[in-house]
């Protein structure tokens, strides 16, 4: 979406050759710096620039986070990661201190002085029904299931479940790795690296995955596994064979094709929603707020609040519990 309709002036005309329209610009983390460099290069590509790394100059990356900012409407964090990501990838190739980020950095500032901030909204809350019918439509030779299908569909029915029954956010079961399961009578327990509330891993955190619970996480967990066997890296949920770890944006675009092969609309469900789900339910259900505090792990139960506001009345809950619980669609649905 454009946020502003600047002047044509030639720094943007350069941008705009510089970046295709149909750039994958998904936000990603700092450390994947490899990824910003391919960006880069493949819309450098695109328009007939030398790719070298070596020769793009700072007026290039500039352009590239004028363009990011002001005509695809990324947030500026996220621009800001893929220019510090470019800055260390050059200066690894070329060997040279100086510091290739230093204008495009200037229009960050500029974009944070003028873009609105963004809105937030919550993550849709999904009913148990809908999990099950997404659940279903993760299937050997149906949509985006046609190459490797059982072992994808093995995969993202372990992962929704996984991230369900966990509260897990979308990051924490993607950076998982195998030896962070441990098999115990009736489930599994995960034990995660880092999260946002431990970001240096230091404390240690374990959800349970029982193999009983209202999607069979546990079960599922087990049966991936076994599909899974024996791969080149450690990733829990890796995107291929070849073992590399899914990425948000994948996750992401597997959960609105089975959202459409359920019948269901793709905005109906993001990865956040699993978590809210997770902690809406259990309220239903009649959890208190201190058990489903410790469910998200929140530091403040304030947050947890948060998840769950909208359902005080005796009347609201009476109805979502009907609606939000059951595993079969119901007929008005």
């Amino acid at each position: 979406m454009t946020h502003a309709d600047p002047e044509h002036t030639p720094l943007l005309r350069r941008a705009e050759a510089l970046l295709s329209p149909t750039a994958d610009l998904a936000p990603t983390t700092i450390a994947n710096y490899a990824t910003h460099e391919r960006r880069l290069r493949r819309v450098l590509a695109a328009c007939g620039t030398p790719v070298a790394l070596g020769e793009v100059e700072a007026l290039d990356v500039a352009a590239f986070a004028y363009h990011a900012l002001f005509i695809q409407g990324l947030q500026p964090r996220s621009v800001e990661y893929y220019v510090a990501g470019i800055t260390a990838r050059w200066r690894h190739a070329t060997g040279c201190g100086d510091d290739l980020g230093a204008p495009a950095r200037t229009v960050i500032a500029a974009a944070r002085q003028t873009l609105p901030a963004p809105a937030r909204r919550p993550a849709p809350v999904v009913p148990r029904w809908l999990l099950c019918g997404l659940l279903a439509a993760m299937r050997d030779g149906a949509e985006g299931y046609q190459i490797e299908g059982a072992w994808r569909a093995a995969r993202d029915r372990a992962l929704v479940a996984v991230c369900y029954a966990g509260a897990l956010r979308p990051s924490e079961p993607l950076e998982a790795r195998c030896d962070d399961l441990t098999r115990i009578p009736g489930g599994w327990t995960l034990t995660l690296r880092r999260s946002k509330t431990n970001q240096t891993g230091r404390k240690r955190e374990t959800v349970l995955l029982a193999d009983d619970d209202a999607l069979g996480s546990g079960a599922r967990l087990a049966a991936w596994l076994e599909v899974r066997g024996a791969l080149p890296g450690d990733a829990l949920f890796p995107a291929t064979r070849e073992g590399i770890a899914l990425s948000p944006h994948r996750f992401t675009h597997r959960l609105h094709a089975a959202a459409r092969q359920a019948g269901h609309t793709i905005g109906a469900i993001t990865p956040n929603s699993l978590r809210r789900s997770a902690a809406t339910h259990a309220y239903l259900a009649g959890w208190s707020l201190q058990a489903i505090q410790q469910l998200l792990r929140h530091r403040s139960i304030d947050m947890t609040e948060r998840y769950i506001d909208g359902l005080r009345s005796a009347t609201e809950h009476a109805r979502a519990r009907d609606w939000q619980l059951a595993l079969a669609r119901p007929a008005d649905a």
